[in-house]
């Protein structure tokens, strides 16, 4: 084979590697911490979106004084966490998403998320005429005010937002990171919390056809479940180990009071349940579950500061 000949046989093989290689470019993986971040901002929309369908229970039923600003505040934190999803903010360590699938699930998430936002958005004659516009026909009867509608979409949203931590889990089991699993439960004992008082809420006021007592019951059992796991999370048991002295006792006792305002919260839920709340119950709950929400975030940053290790 002459020199010329064999120059074209390499060359054409040297293209069609590099046209192949081209078609199926490598991912660069994401560090350990990028995926952390991450699945931080997933876990707050997964919690933001059960929190809107509770904020607007409460608003349209007139119950606990909450208002419209409190509801708006919330789209703001959704709108905030999308934009960190999508474009990333290399100060906070949140990426861009790394592969096709994860940004086109990120705008999943956010066409979810559009006609929830102009109903928060909307006055009270615009709310009603725009939840026509999302609504089936057959659903245009009783419900004036389209709670149950509401949560629906929101349920939606909720899905689109497990898809994309799903997502992001098994990139990070494909870059072979320990933690995986555990970052993609990011914000699920908040969202447990936050449905828990919903569901209290739609049951208090009647609202039979959309949550009953064994839902309510099934979501408690499911936080307390939650509650009862995190003793076995690796870096719980590294942040309480006993030569972490008082750095350990410091997380012990948050898990000691997150455990007592729980309990605390159990308490009104359970007369919701047995029909003997009264509309001072519900305040009271909503009371606690911020304190158990805010447990579980003293609880996150006082492990990663123990262990430098994450806890959603």
């Amino acid at each position: 084979m002459s020199v010329r000949r064999r120059c074209g046989v390499l060359c054409a093989a040297l293209l069609v590697g590099l046209a192949i290689v081209g078609a199926r470019p490598a991912r660069p993986p994401l560090l350990d911490f990028e995926y952390e971040a991450a699945q931080k901002e997933v876990g707050r929309l997964r919690m933001l979106a059960e929190r809107l369908s509770k904020q607007n229970v409460l608003y349209q039923l007139h119950l606990a004084d909450q208002h419209k600003l409190q509801l708006m505040e919330t789209a703001r934190e959704v709108n905030d966490a999308l934009t960190l999803l999508q474009q990333g903010d290399a100060t906070v360590g949140v990426p861009r998403p790394p592969t096709p699938a994860l940004a086109e699930q990120v705008d999943g998430v956010r066409e979810a998320w559009v006609p929830l936002e102009q109903l928060v958005m909307a006055s009270p004659y615009e709310y009603l005429r725009r939840s026509r516009q999302f609504m089936a026909r057959r659903d245009d009867r009783g419900d004036p005010l389209r709670i149950l509608q509401f949560d629906r979409m929101a349920s939606s949203l909720l899905v689109e937002v497990d898809r994309l931590s799903e997502l992001y889990r098994d990139a990070c089991l494909e870059d072979e990171y320990p933690n995986c699993p555990e970052l993609a439960a990011s914000g699920l004992p908040q969202m447990l919390v936050e449905r828990l008082v919903k569901e209290s809420v739609m049951l208090f006021a009647g609202l039979e056809e959309k949550v009953s007592v064994k839902q309510v019951e099934a979501t408690r059992d499911a936080f307390a479940s939650q509650l009862d796991s995190f003793d076995d999370i690796d870096a719980v048991k590294r942040a309480t180990a006993p030569e972490r002295g008082a750095t350990g006792e410091h997380v012990r006792a948050i898990l000691q009071d997150l455990d007592e305002s729980w309990q605390r919260l159990v308490r009104e839920v359970t007369l919701v349940i047995r029909g003997q709340a009264e509309e001072a119950n519900l305040r009271r709950a909503l009371a606690v579950q911020q304190i158990v929400v805010d447990d579980l975030q003293r609880l996150r940053v006082a492990v990663e500061q123990a262990v430098g290790a994450g806890l959603q």
